[in-house]
């Protein structure tokens, strides 16, 4: 158990009455960052899953840990088995029974049922370096145990996706992509709990790869990266749910990258902000990807600063905030900012307030209360070191 305590105790952070101290939105204004010291426990993560429960508390589990062969000797990074509750309204967290497998670089996903399923991620025994994972558990909040479940995947994956589609031939099934060297889409049942491979040709394959759940329930992949983040594969694809079939629309009109955040927008299209490129290093770009017309291109907009390694989310006003990442490379510390993008006027400020601590590769959730939770994450500590935090913040409006 961390410095948060249980899930009583813990006193009420701020003023509100009705929120548990989460700030009102107030008059229109700049969002406003919250460094939620509460809540920073005793477990570092990076890379972890994170969910929002039926109840409202955040499902955090997983992530990346650096861990040494048993007797001593140089470590290597392997996935973490812990999992925590986060319960944003009283302040207050909970670290329940841990995951049958370490795993980083999971995906986790919210069942009808209310039960998480979460697939993949890298994980492997201590000192050794972790390798992708086929196998998949199921979390229970009303028991908050974790099964593992008895078939795995068909494909090993870390950095994929998962989504649970509500519409189309695949309906009520968990689609699951991208994050394998093979281009082997597949379906989870959760009537049988099986899985199933799609079957389809054309579609994006590699390690990691960025894609979202469209309002269509069509799910858009912006190209796909190798396991080191490199080398951006020039294209994009969708699933399109009424055929169960992914499409290949078309190369970049941008250039290529890495290390970018995809963003749902309120109007339908996706934000793709920053990057990293070999040879312009880190970018400032803002491009929008509309669906309506399969179009990919620049909003005539910048960050003001380059942005890469970031994390992003959408807040309630339609606003996108990016959750500080790096400038440059080579540069020790990332940016303690949060940059606010504004699609009504294409405006871009800093929130208000900085972040408990500059990082990089952090998790960032829209929560259905209206505010951006954010943990964890990794910083750059002098001389090319870097250290895993476990620190959280809050975005308001």
């Amino acid at each position: 158990m961390g410095a948060g305590g249980g899930d009583s105790g813990v006193p009420d952070a701020g003023p509100g009455p009705d929120d548990g101290g989460v700030p009102d939105a107030g008059p229109p204004g700049m969002p406003t960052v919250t460094p939620i010291p509460e809540f920073d426990s005793e477990i570092f993560r990076q890379w972890a899953a994170l969910v929002e429960l039926t109840d409202g508390r955040v499902f955090v589990a997983g992530g990346l840990i650096v861990r040494g062969p048993p007797g001593g000797g140089p470590g290597r990074t392997t996935g973490r088995e812990e999992i925590e509750l986060f319960d944003v309204a009283k302040r207050s967290y909970r670290e329940v029974a841990p995951l049958n497998e370490g795993r980083a670089r999971a995906s986790a996903v919210l069942l009808p049922d209310g039960k998480v399923l979460i697939t993949g991620g890298t994980g492997g025994p201590p000192g050794e370096t972790g390798m992708r994972r086929a196998s998949a558990e199921l979390f229970d909040p009303a028991t908050n145990e974790t099964t593992l479940l008895p078939e795995a995947m068909n494909t090993a994956r870390a950095g994929h996706g998962s989504w649970l589609l509500s519409s189309g031939v695949h309906a009520g099934k968990v689609l699951i992509a991208g994050g394998a060297t093979t281009n082997a889409p597949e379906l989870y049942d959760p009537a049988t709990g099986t899985f199933t491979l799609l079957g389809a040709t054309n579609a994006p394959s590699d390690a990691a790869g960025i894609a979202v759940l469209l309002d269509d329930q069509q799910v858009l992949f912006i190209g796909a990266t190798n396991e080191f983040d490199t080398k951006l594969e020039q294209s994009y694809f969708r699933y399109d749910p009424a055929t169960g079939v992914f499409d290949e629309l078309g190369l970049f009109t941008m250039a290529a990258r890495s290390r970018y955040t995809m963003t749902n927008l309120h109007d339908g299209r996706v934000l793709i902000a920053g990057g990293y490129t070999d040879d312009l290093g880190g970018l400032a770009s803002l491009d929008v990807f509309d669906p309506s017309d399969n179009s990919l291109g620049p909003t005539g907009q910048t960050l003001g600063g380059a942005r890469y390694s970031q994390s992003a989310a959408v807040l309630p006003s339609g606003r996108v905030a990016l959750f500080s990442g790096f400038s440059m490379p080579g540069v020790d510390g990332a940016l303690s900012t949060v940059a606010i993008w504004d699609p009504s006027d294409g405006t871009v400020e800093d929130a208000a307030g900085e972040v408990s601590v500059g990082r990089s590769n952090s998790q960032a959730l829209a929560l259905s209360s209206g505010v951006i939770f954010v943990i964890g994450g990794q910083v750059t500590i002098g001389g090319g070191n870097t250290a895993i935090v476990p620190n959280v913040d809050i975005i308001s409006e």
